[in-house]
């Protein structure tokens, strides 16, 4: 399994309407809320060896949201969910929302949603 996409709609102060590819097998973007995928046919395969699919660099200045990013990728799908919601007169509400895109093997990928919006 390969994460190979990150869209942000709202998360905090921090990301709005983000997206971040994690794969360099795949190119993902949302256009006009259609979601396109393909296959990247300049992709190098094994250039890390058979067990290393890729490397990603995060960069930027202080403040700019790299840690809350690999917060959001560190925790687990429960806290991820858990962490989505607050309560406002008796209903869970939607206090971030995003989703992950996930390539499983051949051509089945999976999504993970951590709201109801999408």
């Amino acid at each position: 399994m390969e994460l190979i996409y990150l869209y942000i709609r709202k998360y905090e102060d921090v990301f709005e309407n983000e997206e971040f590819n994690f794969s360099s097998n795949y190119i993902a973007t949302i256009k006009d809320n259609w979601l396109s995928v393909e296959k990247n046919v300049n992709s190098i395969k094994n250039y890390y060896g058979k067990n290393v699919n890729n490397v990603v660099m995060f960069l930027g200045k202080n403040g700019m949201g790299k840690s809350t990013l690999l917060d959001i990728l560190g925790m687990n799908r429960d806290d991820r969910s858990s962490d989505t919601y607050y309560r406002k007169s008796g209903s869970r509400c939607p206090k971030y929302s995003y989703f992950m895109l996930y390539h499983l093997c051949e051509n089945y990928f999976a999504f993970e949603f951590v709201d109801s919006t999408f």
